[in-house]
Protein backbone atom coordinates (compact mmCIF):
# COMPACT_ATOMS: atom_id res chain seq x y z
CA UNK A 1 0.00 0.00 0.00
CA UNK A 2 1.25 3.45 -0.88
CA UNK A 3 2.28 5.76 1.98
CA UNK A 4 0.97 8.70 -0.01
CA UNK A 5 1.38 10.91 -3.03
CA UNK A 6 4.52 13.06 -3.27
CA UNK A 7 4.25 16.35 -5.15
CA UNK A 8 7.62 17.36 -6.58
CA UNK A 9 9.46 17.81 -9.86
CA UNK A 10 12.07 15.33 -11.13
CA UNK A 11 15.04 17.66 -10.61
CA UNK A 12 14.23 18.96 -7.12
CA UNK A 13 16.97 17.83 -4.72
CA UNK A 14 14.63 17.77 -1.71
CA UNK A 15 12.16 15.57 -3.59
CA UNK A 16 14.97 13.26 -4.67
CA UNK A 17 16.05 12.96 -1.04
CA UNK A 18 12.60 11.85 0.10
CA UNK A 19 12.25 9.42 -2.81
CA UNK A 20 15.65 7.90 -1.93
CA UNK A 21 14.65 7.47 1.72
CA UNK A 22 11.44 5.76 0.65
CA UNK A 23 13.27 3.48 -1.80
CA UNK A 24 15.94 2.49 0.73
CA UNK A 25 13.34 1.89 3.45
CA UNK A 26 11.05 -0.11 1.19
CA UNK A 27 8.23 2.46 1.40
CA UNK A 28 5.99 2.87 -1.63
CA UNK A 29 5.36 6.48 -2.69
CA UNK A 30 3.21 7.60 -5.59
CA UNK A 31 4.41 10.60 -7.59
CA UNK A 32 2.08 13.37 -8.65
CA UNK A 33 1.42 13.06 -12.38
CA UNK A 34 1.63 16.07 -14.65
CA UNK A 35 2.92 18.33 -11.88
CA UNK A 36 3.88 21.74 -13.35
CA UNK A 37 5.85 24.06 -11.08
CA UNK A 38 4.27 27.50 -10.89
CA UNK A 39 0.92 26.15 -12.11
CA UNK A 40 -0.07 23.05 -10.13
CA UNK A 41 1.29 24.40 -6.85
CA UNK A 42 -0.60 27.68 -7.32
CA UNK A 43 -3.95 26.00 -7.95
CA UNK A 44 -6.67 26.25 -5.31
CA UNK A 45 -6.76 22.45 -4.98
CA UNK A 46 -3.05 22.39 -4.05
CA UNK A 47 -3.16 25.50 -1.84
CA UNK A 48 -6.07 24.07 0.15
CA UNK A 49 -3.72 21.28 1.26
CA UNK A 50 -0.40 23.14 1.23
CA UNK A 51 -1.18 26.85 1.82
CA UNK A 52 2.35 28.10 1.07
CA UNK A 53 2.37 26.34 -2.31
CA UNK A 54 5.71 24.74 -1.49
CA UNK A 55 7.16 21.50 -2.79
CA UNK A 56 7.79 18.79 -1.89
CA UNK A 57 4.36 18.12 -0.43
CA UNK A 58 3.08 14.76 0.76
CA UNK A 59 -0.58 13.69 0.81
CA UNK A 60 -1.22 10.61 2.94
CA UNK A 61 -4.22 8.25 2.88
CA UNK A 62 -5.16 9.34 6.42
CA UNK A 63 -5.62 12.95 5.29
CA UNK A 64 -2.33 14.17 6.80
CA UNK A 65 -0.61 16.70 4.53
CA UNK A 66 3.07 17.51 5.14
CA UNK A 67 4.99 20.24 3.38
CA UNK A 68 8.49 20.51 4.87
CA UNK A 69 11.32 18.29 3.64
CA UNK A 70 12.57 17.35 7.11
CA UNK A 71 9.08 16.47 8.35
CA UNK A 72 8.28 14.39 5.27
CA UNK A 73 11.66 12.63 5.42
CA UNK A 74 11.24 11.64 9.08
CA UNK A 75 7.68 10.46 8.48
CA UNK A 76 8.64 8.32 5.49
CA UNK A 77 11.67 6.89 7.32
CA UNK A 78 9.46 5.94 10.28
CA UNK A 79 7.33 3.79 7.95
CA UNK A 80 10.28 1.87 6.56
CA UNK A 81 10.87 -1.84 6.91
CA UNK A 82 14.26 -0.80 8.26
CA UNK A 83 13.06 1.08 11.34
CA UNK A 84 16.66 1.79 12.38
CA UNK A 85 16.84 4.56 9.78
CA UNK A 86 15.97 6.89 12.67
CA UNK A 87 18.43 5.34 15.13
CA UNK A 88 17.98 2.67 17.79
CA UNK A 89 18.33 4.79 20.98
CA UNK A 90 17.35 8.34 21.99
CA UNK A 91 21.01 9.30 21.67
CA UNK A 92 21.27 7.93 18.13
CA UNK A 93 17.98 9.57 17.18
CA UNK A 94 19.33 12.91 18.42
CA UNK A 95 22.52 12.48 16.40
CA UNK A 96 20.48 11.62 13.31
CA UNK A 97 18.49 14.83 13.82
CA UNK A 98 21.71 16.78 14.34
CA UNK A 99 23.26 15.65 11.07
CA UNK A 100 20.05 16.22 9.10
CA UNK A 101 19.91 19.77 10.48
CA UNK A 102 23.63 20.28 9.81
CA UNK A 103 23.23 19.26 6.18
CA UNK A 104 20.29 21.59 5.63
CA UNK A 105 21.62 24.65 7.50
CA UNK A 106 25.36 24.40 6.90
CA UNK A 107 25.60 22.99 3.36
CA UNK A 108 22.30 23.18 1.49
CA UNK A 109 21.35 26.67 2.77
CA UNK A 110 24.78 28.07 1.89
CA UNK A 111 24.57 26.65 -1.61
CA UNK A 112 21.05 27.93 -2.14
CA UNK A 113 22.14 31.46 -1.13
CA UNK A 114 25.11 31.35 -3.51
CA UNK A 115 22.89 30.10 -6.35
CA UNK A 116 20.45 32.92 -5.68
CA UNK A 117 23.27 35.46 -5.90
CA UNK A 118 24.92 34.21 -9.06
CA UNK A 119 21.59 33.35 -10.71
CA UNK A 120 20.16 36.84 -10.37
CA UNK A 121 17.37 36.07 -7.91
CA UNK A 122 18.87 38.70 -5.61
CA UNK A 123 21.32 41.52 -6.44
CA UNK A 124 24.86 40.14 -6.63
CA UNK A 125 27.29 41.06 -3.87
CA UNK A 126 30.84 39.74 -4.00
CA UNK A 127 31.37 40.02 -0.23
CA UNK A 128 28.25 37.98 0.53
CA UNK A 129 29.14 35.42 -2.16
CA UNK A 130 32.61 34.92 -0.63
CA UNK A 131 31.20 34.75 2.89
CA UNK A 132 28.84 31.86 2.06
CA UNK A 133 31.45 29.99 0.02
CA UNK A 134 33.78 30.17 3.04
CA UNK A 135 31.04 28.91 5.34
CA UNK A 136 30.33 26.06 2.96
CA UNK A 137 34.01 25.11 2.89
CA UNK A 138 34.14 25.22 6.69
CA UNK A 139 31.13 22.88 6.94
CA UNK A 140 32.62 20.42 4.45
CA UNK A 141 35.93 20.37 6.36
CA UNK A 142 34.05 19.53 9.56
CA UNK A 143 32.21 16.72 7.78
CA UNK A 144 35.50 15.47 6.33
CA UNK A 145 37.07 15.34 9.79
CA UNK A 146 34.10 13.44 11.25
CA UNK A 147 34.23 10.84 8.46
CA UNK A 148 37.97 10.26 8.82
CA UNK A 149 37.30 7.40 11.26
CA UNK A 150 33.76 6.44 10.25
CA UNK A 151 32.02 4.85 7.30
CA UNK A 152 28.70 6.47 8.14
CA UNK A 153 27.66 9.44 10.27
CA UNK A 154 25.96 7.92 13.32
CA UNK A 155 26.29 4.13 13.40
CA UNK A 156 27.78 1.31 11.35
CA UNK A 157 24.89 1.25 8.91
CA UNK A 158 22.96 3.80 6.85
CA UNK A 159 20.48 6.06 8.65
CA UNK A 160 18.28 8.95 7.62
CA UNK A 161 21.24 11.20 8.43
CA UNK A 162 23.45 9.59 5.79
CA UNK A 163 20.88 9.81 3.00
CA UNK A 164 19.99 13.42 3.90
CA UNK A 165 23.59 14.64 4.12
CA UNK A 166 24.62 12.69 1.00
CA UNK A 167 21.79 14.36 -0.90
CA UNK A 168 22.98 17.90 -0.03
CA UNK A 169 26.64 16.96 -0.58
CA UNK A 170 25.77 15.55 -4.01
CA UNK A 171 23.84 18.72 -4.80
CA UNK A 172 26.95 20.81 -3.99
CA UNK A 173 29.29 18.46 -5.86
CA UNK A 174 27.20 18.79 -9.00
CA UNK A 175 27.68 22.55 -9.46
CA UNK A 176 29.55 24.30 -6.64
CA UNK A 177 32.54 22.17 -5.55
CA UNK A 178 35.26 21.93 -8.18
CA UNK A 179 37.81 19.09 -8.59
CA UNK A 180 40.52 20.91 -6.60
CA UNK A 181 38.26 21.31 -3.55
CA UNK A 182 36.90 17.78 -3.87
CA UNK A 183 40.48 16.51 -3.80
CA UNK A 184 40.75 17.88 -0.23
CA UNK A 185 37.64 15.90 0.80
CA UNK A 186 38.45 12.22 0.13
CA UNK A 187 36.42 10.92 3.07
CA UNK A 188 33.39 12.98 2.10
CA UNK A 189 33.62 11.84 -1.53
CA UNK A 190 33.94 8.21 -0.39
CA UNK A 191 30.93 8.63 1.90
CA UNK A 192 28.82 10.25 -0.82
CA UNK A 193 29.68 7.59 -3.39
CA UNK A 194 28.94 4.79 -0.90
CA UNK A 195 25.45 6.14 -0.21
CA UNK A 196 24.69 7.21 -3.79
CA UNK A 197 25.67 3.78 -5.16
CA UNK A 198 23.30 1.82 -2.93
CA UNK A 199 21.11 0.09 -5.54
CA UNK A 200 17.80 1.41 -4.17
CA UNK A 201 19.16 4.96 -3.99
CA UNK A 202 20.94 4.85 -7.33
CA UNK A 203 17.62 3.87 -8.89
CA UNK A 204 16.34 7.31 -7.82
CA UNK A 205 19.40 9.53 -8.10
CA UNK A 206 20.96 7.93 -11.17
CA UNK A 207 24.66 8.19 -12.03
CA UNK A 208 26.87 10.55 -10.07
CA UNK A 209 27.60 13.94 -11.64
CA UNK A 210 30.54 16.14 -10.63
CA UNK A 211 31.11 19.76 -11.58
CA UNK A 212 34.20 20.46 -13.71
CA UNK A 213 34.47 23.93 -12.17
CA UNK A 214 32.67 25.88 -9.48
CA UNK A 215 29.83 28.10 -10.71
CA UNK A 216 30.66 31.82 -10.63
CA UNK A 217 28.76 35.04 -11.12
CA UNK A 218 28.80 36.29 -14.70
CA UNK A 219 27.54 39.89 -15.04
CA UNK A 220 25.10 40.52 -17.85
CA UNK A 221 26.68 42.12 -20.92
CA UNK A 222 25.77 45.79 -21.25
CA UNK A 223 24.42 46.79 -24.69
CA UNK A 224 26.69 49.14 -26.60
CA UNK A 225 25.21 52.46 -27.68
CA UNK A 226 26.54 55.58 -29.28
CA UNK A 227 26.18 58.48 -26.91
CA UNK A 228 26.50 62.14 -27.89
CA UNK A 229 28.78 64.14 -25.64
CA UNK A 230 26.61 65.53 -22.88
CA UNK A 231 26.91 68.90 -21.30
CA UNK A 232 28.10 68.73 -17.75
CA UNK A 233 25.20 68.64 -15.31
CA UNK A 234 25.09 71.16 -12.53
CA UNK A 235 26.14 69.65 -9.26
CA UNK A 236 23.32 68.78 -6.94
CA UNK A 237 23.38 70.25 -3.51
CA UNK A 238 23.64 67.52 -0.91
CA UNK A 239 20.25 66.61 0.52
CA UNK A 240 19.69 67.79 4.05
CA UNK A 241 20.47 65.05 6.53
CA UNK A 242 17.36 63.63 8.12
CA UNK A 243 17.45 63.85 11.86
CA UNK A 244 17.24 60.45 13.48
CA UNK A 245 14.48 60.10 16.00
CA UNK A 246 15.91 59.67 19.47
CA UNK A 247 15.77 56.10 20.71
CA UNK A 248 14.06 55.32 23.97
CA UNK A 249 16.41 54.76 26.86
CA UNK A 250 16.54 51.04 27.57
CA UNK A 251 16.56 51.73 31.31
CA UNK A 252 13.74 54.27 31.16
CA UNK A 253 10.94 53.63 33.69
CA UNK A 254 7.57 52.71 32.12
CA UNK A 255 4.97 55.47 32.12
CA UNK A 256 2.54 53.20 33.97
CA UNK A 257 4.28 51.18 36.68
CA UNK A 258 3.58 47.48 36.67
CA UNK A 259 1.42 46.03 39.39
CA UNK A 260 3.52 44.13 41.94
CA UNK A 261 3.28 40.39 41.50
CA UNK A 262 1.33 38.58 44.22
CA UNK A 263 3.68 36.58 46.41
CA UNK A 264 2.97 32.87 46.75
CA UNK A 265 2.45 31.99 50.44
CA UNK A 266 4.51 28.84 49.86
CA UNK A 267 7.55 31.11 49.53
CA UNK A 268 7.07 32.18 53.17
CA UNK A 269 7.54 28.66 54.50
CA UNK A 270 10.72 28.04 56.54
CA UNK A 271 13.70 27.26 54.33
CA UNK A 272 14.18 23.56 53.64
CA UNK A 273 17.44 21.67 53.15
CA UNK A 274 15.71 19.44 50.58
CA UNK A 275 16.45 20.90 47.14
CA UNK A 276 13.49 19.88 45.00
CA UNK A 277 15.18 20.86 41.73
CA UNK A 278 18.26 18.81 42.60
CA UNK A 279 15.97 15.87 43.40
CA UNK A 280 14.46 16.16 39.92
CA UNK A 281 17.94 15.97 38.42
CA UNK A 282 18.87 12.95 40.53
CA UNK A 283 15.62 11.22 39.57
CA UNK A 284 16.31 11.86 35.88
CA UNK A 285 19.96 10.81 35.94
CA UNK A 286 19.92 7.75 38.22
CA UNK A 287 18.18 4.40 38.25
CA UNK A 288 15.21 4.55 40.63
CA UNK A 289 15.87 1.45 42.72
CA UNK A 290 19.07 -0.19 43.93
CA UNK A 291 22.33 1.05 45.44
CA UNK A 292 23.10 4.61 44.36
CA UNK A 293 19.58 4.98 42.96
CA UNK A 294 17.38 8.04 43.18
CA UNK A 295 15.31 6.52 46.01
CA UNK A 296 18.46 6.16 48.11
CA UNK A 297 19.22 9.84 47.45
CA UNK A 298 15.64 10.77 48.35
CA UNK A 299 15.65 9.07 51.75
CA UNK A 300 19.04 10.56 52.59
CA UNK A 301 17.92 14.12 51.82
CA UNK A 302 14.13 14.37 52.23
CA UNK A 303 12.80 16.97 54.68
CA UNK A 304 9.53 15.76 56.25
CA UNK A 305 8.92 19.15 57.84
CA UNK A 306 9.26 21.15 54.64
CA UNK A 307 7.58 18.74 52.20
CA UNK A 308 4.78 16.18 52.18
CA UNK A 309 4.02 13.06 50.12
CA UNK A 310 0.63 12.28 48.60
CA UNK A 311 -1.12 9.47 46.78
CA UNK A 312 -3.12 10.75 43.83
CA UNK A 313 -5.87 8.72 42.15
CA UNK A 314 -8.36 9.68 39.45
CA UNK A 315 -11.97 9.57 40.66
CA UNK A 316 -13.71 8.64 37.42
CA UNK A 317 -11.82 5.63 36.08
CA UNK A 318 -14.98 4.24 34.48
CA UNK A 319 -14.65 7.02 31.89
CA UNK A 320 -11.18 5.88 30.76
CA UNK A 321 -10.89 4.07 27.43
CA UNK A 322 -7.62 3.77 25.46
CA UNK A 323 -4.27 3.80 27.28
CA UNK A 324 -2.72 6.59 25.21
CA UNK A 325 -5.76 8.80 25.75
CA UNK A 326 -5.52 8.31 29.52
CA UNK A 327 -1.80 9.07 29.34
CA UNK A 328 -2.58 12.28 27.45
CA UNK A 329 -5.03 13.17 30.22
CA UNK A 330 -2.19 12.93 32.75
CA UNK A 331 -0.06 15.14 30.52
CA UNK A 332 -2.85 17.73 30.35
CA UNK A 333 -3.20 17.68 34.14
CA UNK A 334 0.54 18.21 34.52
CA UNK A 335 0.44 21.10 32.04
CA UNK A 336 -2.22 22.80 34.14
CA UNK A 337 0.01 22.41 37.21
CA UNK A 338 2.78 24.47 35.62
CA UNK A 339 2.13 27.49 37.87
CA UNK A 340 3.23 25.30 40.82
CA UNK A 341 6.13 23.65 39.03
CA UNK A 342 8.73 24.91 41.51
CA UNK A 343 6.74 23.52 44.45
CA UNK A 344 6.06 19.94 43.39
CA UNK A 345 7.19 16.76 41.68
CA UNK A 346 4.79 14.18 40.31
CA UNK A 347 4.87 10.63 38.94
CA UNK A 348 1.58 9.22 37.66
CA UNK A 349 0.63 6.36 35.40
CA UNK A 350 -2.11 4.43 33.66
CA UNK A 351 -2.53 0.94 35.14
CA UNK A 352 -4.38 -1.84 33.37
CA UNK A 353 -5.49 -2.19 29.77
CA UNK A 354 -7.82 -0.48 27.31
CA UNK A 355 -11.33 0.01 28.74
CA UNK A 356 -10.21 -1.47 32.06
CA UNK A 357 -7.70 0.91 33.57
CA UNK A 358 -7.10 3.39 36.37
CA UNK A 359 -4.91 6.48 36.83
CA UNK A 360 -2.78 6.58 39.98
CA UNK A 361 0.53 7.91 41.25
CA UNK A 362 2.11 10.25 43.77
CA UNK A 363 3.22 13.83 44.37
CA UNK A 364 5.92 15.48 46.46
CA UNK A 365 4.52 18.86 47.55
CA UNK A 366 6.04 21.85 49.31
CA UNK A 367 4.51 22.29 52.75
CA UNK A 368 2.19 19.96 54.66
CA UNK A 369 -0.95 20.46 52.55
CA UNK A 370 -1.35 19.48 48.92
CA UNK A 371 -4.16 21.91 48.13
CA UNK A 372 -2.16 25.21 47.89
CA UNK A 373 0.15 23.45 45.43
CA UNK A 374 -2.37 21.47 43.39
CA UNK A 375 -5.39 23.78 43.17
CA UNK A 376 -3.82 25.86 40.38
CA UNK A 377 -5.11 23.13 38.04
CA UNK A 378 -8.82 23.68 37.31
CA UNK A 379 -9.48 19.91 37.29
CA UNK A 380 -7.69 19.10 40.56
CA UNK A 381 -10.96 18.06 42.22
CA UNK A 382 -11.22 15.16 39.76
CA UNK A 383 -8.50 13.45 41.80
CA UNK A 384 -8.43 12.00 45.33
CA UNK A 385 -5.42 12.77 47.52
CA UNK A 386 -4.26 10.74 50.50
CA UNK A 387 -1.13 11.38 52.62
CA UNK A 388 1.80 8.97 52.35
CA UNK A 389 3.66 7.95 55.50
CA UNK A 390 6.92 6.28 54.53
CA UNK A 391 7.14 4.74 58.03
CA UNK A 392 4.19 2.62 56.91
CA UNK A 393 5.44 -0.27 54.75
CA UNK A 394 2.37 -0.28 52.46
CA UNK A 395 2.58 3.48 51.88
CA UNK A 396 6.33 3.26 51.30
CA UNK A 397 5.89 0.45 48.76
CA UNK A 398 3.21 2.48 46.91
CA UNK A 399 5.44 5.56 46.83
CA UNK A 400 8.50 3.69 45.56
CA UNK A 401 6.51 1.78 42.93
CA UNK A 402 4.99 5.05 41.65
CA UNK A 403 8.48 6.47 41.16
CA UNK A 404 9.85 3.26 39.64
CA UNK A 405 6.84 2.89 37.30
CA UNK A 406 6.08 -0.65 38.45
CA UNK A 407 3.04 0.13 40.60
CA UNK A 408 0.31 -2.54 40.53
CA UNK A 409 -3.19 -2.12 42.01
CA UNK A 410 -5.83 -4.87 42.10
CA UNK A 411 -4.01 -6.84 39.40
CA UNK A 412 -3.71 -3.83 37.10
CA UNK A 413 -0.08 -3.32 36.06
CA UNK A 414 1.62 -0.09 35.05
CA UNK A 415 1.06 0.49 31.30
CA UNK A 416 2.26 4.07 30.71
CA UNK A 417 3.32 7.03 32.80
CA UNK A 418 4.50 10.62 32.97
CA UNK A 419 6.58 12.74 35.32
CA UNK A 420 6.12 16.38 36.24
CA UNK A 421 9.78 17.28 36.66
CA UNK A 422 10.62 20.19 34.32
CA UNK A 423 13.51 22.28 35.65
CA UNK A 424 14.91 24.52 32.92
CA UNK A 425 12.16 24.50 30.29
CA UNK A 426 8.57 23.51 29.65
CA UNK A 427 8.14 19.74 29.58
CA UNK A 428 11.85 18.91 29.22
CA UNK A 429 14.18 16.85 31.35
CA UNK A 430 16.43 18.88 33.71
CA UNK A 431 18.98 20.99 31.88
CA UNK A 432 21.80 22.95 33.48
CA UNK A 433 23.03 26.18 31.91
CA UNK A 434 26.75 26.77 31.40
CA UNK A 435 28.07 29.42 33.76
CA UNK A 436 30.22 32.37 32.62
CA UNK A 437 29.71 31.58 28.93
CA UNK A 438 31.07 34.40 26.74
CA UNK A 439 30.19 34.32 23.06
CA UNK A 440 33.29 34.74 20.91
CA UNK A 441 35.51 33.59 23.77
CA UNK A 442 34.22 30.38 25.36
CA UNK A 443 33.07 28.93 22.02
CA UNK A 444 36.49 29.58 20.46
CA UNK A 445 38.45 27.78 23.16
CA UNK A 446 40.08 24.42 22.25
CA UNK A 447 38.10 22.61 24.95
CA UNK A 448 34.79 23.81 23.46
CA UNK A 449 35.86 23.19 19.86
CA UNK A 450 36.93 19.65 20.76
CA UNK A 451 33.27 18.93 21.53
CA UNK A 452 31.60 21.30 19.03
CA UNK A 453 34.03 21.80 16.13
CA UNK A 454 32.01 24.54 14.41
CA UNK A 455 31.93 26.62 17.59
CA UNK A 456 28.16 27.03 17.29
CA UNK A 457 25.63 27.75 19.99
CA UNK A 458 23.35 26.52 21.40
CA UNK A 459 25.13 23.30 22.21
CA UNK A 460 24.27 20.47 24.56
CA UNK A 461 26.39 18.04 26.57
CA UNK A 462 24.52 14.92 27.64
CA UNK A 463 25.54 11.87 29.59
CA UNK A 464 27.66 9.31 27.79
CA UNK A 465 29.78 11.83 25.83
CA UNK A 466 26.89 12.86 23.59
CA UNK A 467 27.46 16.36 22.16
CA UNK A 468 24.70 18.02 20.14
CA UNK A 469 25.08 21.33 18.33
CA UNK A 470 21.94 21.84 16.24
CA UNK A 471 18.91 23.53 17.81
CA UNK A 472 16.47 21.10 16.18
CA UNK A 473 18.35 18.05 17.46
CA UNK A 474 18.72 19.43 20.99
CA UNK A 475 15.05 20.31 21.13
CA UNK A 476 13.88 16.87 20.01
CA UNK A 477 16.31 15.06 22.33
CA UNK A 478 15.18 17.12 25.34
CA UNK A 479 11.51 16.83 24.45
CA UNK A 480 11.85 13.06 23.90
CA UNK A 481 9.45 12.54 21.07
CA UNK A 482 6.91 15.34 20.75
CA UNK A 483 5.17 15.78 17.40
CA UNK A 484 6.72 18.59 15.37
CA UNK A 485 5.60 20.73 12.47
CA UNK A 486 7.94 23.12 10.77
CA UNK A 487 7.62 26.80 9.86
CA UNK A 488 10.25 28.04 7.42
CA UNK A 489 11.83 31.30 8.50
CA UNK A 490 12.94 33.68 5.78
CA UNK A 491 14.73 37.01 5.72
CA UNK A 492 12.59 38.32 2.87
CA UNK A 493 9.75 40.44 4.27
CA UNK A 494 7.14 39.31 1.74
CA UNK A 495 7.88 35.64 2.31
CA UNK A 496 7.85 36.25 6.05
CA UNK A 497 4.43 37.89 5.81
CA UNK A 498 3.15 35.02 3.67
CA UNK A 499 4.32 32.47 6.23
CA UNK A 500 2.66 34.42 9.04
CA UNK A 501 -0.63 34.47 7.11
CA UNK A 502 -0.56 30.68 6.81
CA UNK A 503 0.20 30.37 10.52
CA UNK A 504 -2.63 32.82 11.32
CA UNK A 505 -5.08 30.80 9.24
CA UNK A 506 -3.99 27.53 10.86
CA UNK A 507 -4.55 28.98 14.35
CA UNK A 508 -7.98 30.40 13.56
CA UNK A 509 -9.62 27.20 14.81
CA UNK A 510 -6.89 25.88 17.12
CA UNK A 511 -5.33 26.82 20.45
CA UNK A 512 -2.06 25.06 19.67
CA UNK A 513 -0.39 23.85 16.48
CA UNK A 514 -0.63 20.07 16.64
CA UNK A 515 -2.81 18.89 19.54
CA UNK A 516 -4.83 20.30 22.42
CA UNK A 517 -1.72 20.72 24.55
CA UNK A 518 1.68 22.34 24.15
CA UNK A 519 4.24 20.42 22.09
CA UNK A 520 7.77 21.12 20.97
CA UNK A 521 6.23 22.64 17.83
CA UNK A 522 4.50 25.38 19.81
CA UNK A 523 7.61 26.31 21.81
CA UNK A 524 9.80 26.31 18.70
CA UNK A 525 7.41 28.49 16.67
CA UNK A 526 6.82 30.83 19.63
CA UNK A 527 10.60 31.31 19.99
CA UNK A 528 10.82 32.33 16.32
CA UNK A 529 7.86 34.69 16.74
CA UNK A 530 9.52 36.17 19.83
CA UNK A 531 12.50 37.25 17.74
CA UNK A 532 10.27 38.64 14.98
CA UNK A 533 7.96 40.55 17.34
CA UNK A 534 10.93 42.09 19.17
CA UNK A 535 12.59 43.73 16.16
CA UNK A 536 10.89 43.09 12.81
CA UNK A 537 7.08 42.97 13.03
CA UNK A 538 5.65 46.36 13.92
CA UNK A 539 2.38 47.15 15.68
CA UNK A 540 0.36 47.66 12.47
CA UNK A 541 1.47 44.28 11.08
CA UNK A 542 0.87 42.49 14.38
CA UNK A 543 -2.72 43.73 14.37
CA UNK A 544 -3.31 41.57 11.29
CA UNK A 545 -2.29 38.42 13.19
CA UNK A 546 -4.45 38.18 16.34
CA UNK A 547 -4.41 34.36 16.45
CA UNK A 548 -0.63 34.24 16.05
CA UNK A 549 -0.21 36.86 18.74
CA UNK A 550 -2.51 34.84 21.03
CA UNK A 551 -0.40 31.69 20.49
CA UNK A 552 2.81 33.57 21.24
CA UNK A 553 1.47 35.20 24.39
CA UNK A 554 -0.03 31.91 25.61
CA UNK A 555 3.35 30.24 25.28
CA UNK A 556 5.41 33.19 26.51
CA UNK A 557 3.29 33.46 29.65
CA UNK A 558 3.65 29.83 30.67
CA UNK A 559 5.45 30.16 34.03
CA UNK A 560 8.29 27.81 33.11
CA UNK A 561 8.87 29.61 29.79
CA UNK A 562 8.38 33.13 31.14
CA UNK A 563 11.09 32.40 33.70
CA UNK A 564 13.53 32.05 30.80
CA UNK A 565 12.19 34.50 28.19
CA UNK A 566 11.03 37.24 30.54
CA UNK A 567 8.28 39.71 29.71
CA UNK A 568 7.18 39.87 26.04
CA UNK A 569 8.74 42.80 24.16
CA UNK A 570 7.24 44.30 21.01
CA UNK A 571 8.80 46.65 18.48
CA UNK A 572 6.66 49.71 17.74
CA UNK A 573 7.73 50.14 14.10
CA UNK A 574 9.24 47.72 11.64
CA UNK A 575 12.90 48.71 11.07
CA UNK A 576 13.95 49.89 7.63
CA UNK A 577 17.28 50.21 5.91
CA UNK A 578 18.93 53.61 6.41
CA UNK A 579 21.90 54.23 4.07
CA UNK A 580 25.06 55.50 5.72
CA UNK A 581 25.63 59.23 5.35
CA UNK A 582 28.52 59.99 3.00
CA UNK A 583 31.59 61.71 4.38
CA UNK A 584 32.30 65.30 3.39
CA UNK A 585 35.13 64.11 1.12
CA UNK A 586 32.79 61.65 -0.67
CA UNK A 587 30.18 64.39 -1.15
CA UNK A 588 32.79 66.75 -2.64
CA UNK A 589 34.10 64.09 -5.04
CA UNK A 590 30.54 63.36 -6.13
CA UNK A 591 30.09 66.98 -7.28
CA UNK A 592 33.06 66.93 -9.66
CA UNK A 593 31.72 66.73 -13.26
Amino acid sequence: MSAGKLHTVPTQSQGLRIRAIAAYGGVQLDLSEGFEMGVTNQSQAYLSKFPLGKIPGLETPSGLNLSETTAIARYVASLGKNSLLLGSTPEEEAQVDQWVSFGDTEIFANGRTIKGLIGGRVPYNKVIDTFYRDRNTRALKYLESHLATRTFLVRDRITLADISVASVVGYSFSWLIDPSERATLPNTVRFYETVANQPAIKGVWGDITYADKAAQFVPAAKPKKEAAPAAPKPAKAPAPKKEKEPEADEEEEPLVPEEPKAKNPLDDLPKSNFNLEQWKREYSNRDTRGPGGSLEYFYQNFDKEGFSLWKCKFKYNEELTLIFMSSNQIGGFFNRLEASRKYLFGSMGVLGEANNSIIAGCFICRGQDYKPVIDVAPDWESYDFEPINTDNEADKAYFEASLAWDLEIDGKKWADGKNLRAVAAFGCAPIETAEDFKLGVTNKEPEYLAKFPLGKIPSFEAKGRLYLSETFAIGRYSENGSTIIYLSTNLHRERNARALKVLESHLATRTFLVSDRITLADISIASVLKSGFEWLIGASERAAFPNTLRLYETLANQPAIKEIWGEPIYVAKSPQYVPQAKSKKEQESATIP
